[in-house]
């Protein structure tokens, strides 16, 4: 009924729409297409274009942008982007503020997200309402591999059959191969990869993201059991000790964006080297627990140690750019000196930043996003405030100053 409505729009109004520049003509199709699920000529004379037009405004579609109008805000391009997540075991009360948080950002585009084909109806319906895609392989193949383990089938353990079976362990390295996968599925322009249960956005998460792929720090330094992997499951000693050397950061598996092509890339490369890593370990699941180690050593391997601009990518310490790791003991107890008379957390730029990871271990973190408070587990106390803990032992500590004193004058009389 309403592309016929539209069509129709399309024959009438169309020869007094205002000619679209290509541009726009093409943003419009495009945008059309993914909304209703149908193909658009890239190139439209006037009459469709208006027709498109129409047909968006039937559909509800982002009515800000007229055919004569180029795409240029954030959620007029969201239709190119796409944010990639997985929540396996997750329920509502899990992944609410993740999904909430950004779709309150006016975030229009594709949310794609792992999700368990038996979740309940409750988390099923509140990401249908959010307009989420959900895919189920990742936590169907997640649960047939936490089953087996060495002691259960040692037949099975051996390079070849493992490499067959794809990627053994946790998800988190798994995940790279479906990510290529939704990204082969359609022609996203811009992408994040990010985590979910401790995420949320207090800001578009593509209008600050100028990097064709970002990297962002979770810590000033690797963390020891890096150089132990690098070690023992593939690159050998020598890039352990490499590793070990380099003062690199460490950097965040779960907030990275930028180019889909980028982002396709990059997830060749984590597919191809966690095929080249050693299973065939006494401990099989010792080297397929977890992948920022290896996405640790790649950065290594291109020499991307410090933040900056790099041939593979942008690198970002805490503060810079458009995501924030809270996990880093300086980040969770100082973001409250980056925040902005508005109490939004900003980069050194002054730019909003996009994405918060891990904010809930930060200290006394607070921040209300569309009438909501999120608040961290710890309370910080500003320098001269002490809490009621705080106050009972400097009293406690008086009363024993003032016990010893008065022994010591009791005792010398």
């Amino acid at each position: 009924m309403q592309v016929g409505r539209a069509l129709l729009f399309s024959l009438v109004l169309g020869p007094r729409c205002q000619a679209c520049d290509q541009s726009a003509d093409f943003q419009i199709a495009d945008r059309f297409s993914a909304a209703a699920g149908l193909s658009v000529p890239d190139k439209l004379h006037s009459g469709e274009a208006c027709g498109v037009y129409m047909l968006q405004k039937s559909l509800n579609v982002d009515k800000e942008v007229t055919p004569d109008e180029p795409c240029t805000s954030p959620s007029c391009k969201d239709f190119h982007n796409a944010i990639f997540s997985m929540a396996c075991g997750y329920s509502k009360a899990d992944i609410a503020p993740f999904v909430e948080t950004l779709r309150q950002t006016g975030y229009k585009g594709a949310l794609v997200i792992g999700i368990n084909p038996d979740v309940d109806d409750h988390t099923r319906n509140f990401l249908l309402k959010h307009n989420a895609t959900m895919k189920t392989e990742p936590c169907q193949e997640q649960e047939r591999m936490s089953l087996m383990t060495y002691d259960d089938h040692p037949e099975q353990v051996d390079n070849t059959q493992l490499r067959t079976r794809q990627y053994m362990g946790n998800l988190n390295q798994r995940r790279w191969r479906h990510y290529l996968e939704w990204l082969n599925e359609s022609n996203y322009s811009k992408v994040w990869l990010v985590d979910s249960r401790d995420v949320i956005f207090q800001a578009h998460p593509f209008q600050y993201l100028h990097a064709d792929l970002g990297f962002f720090a979770q810590y000033t330094r690797p963390e020891e059991w890096f150089y132990e992997k690098v070690e023992y499951c593939g690159p050998g000693q020598k890039k352990a000790d490499d590793m070990r050397h380099s003062n690199m950061l460490n950097i965040c598996g779960g907030t990275i964006g930028g180019d889909a092509r980028r982002i396709a890339e990059l997830c060749e490369v984590m597919v191809s080297e966690i095929k080249d890593l050693h299973y065939d370990l006494p401990d099989v699941h010792s080297c397929g627990q977890n992948d920022q180690w290896l996405l640790n050593y790649h950065l290594l391997k291109n020499d991307m140690t410090q933040p900056g601009h790099y041939k593979e990518g942008d690198l970002f310490n805490f503060f810079g750019g458009s995501a924030l790791n809270f996990f880093d003991e300086e980040v969770r107890n100082n973001w409250w000196r980056h925040t902005n008379d508005n109490g939004t957390l900003v980069n050194r730029e002054g730019d909003p930043i996009a994405i918060l990871h891990g904010w809930q271990d930060a200290d006394n973190f607070s921040i209300v996003l569309h009438g909501v408070h999120y608040v961290g587990q710890k309370e910080r106390k500003e320098p001269g405030q002490f809490g009621s803990l705080g106050v009972m032992l400097y009293i406690l500590l008086f009363l024993l100053i003032l016990g010893l004193v008065g022994t010591a004058i009791y005792c010398f009389r």
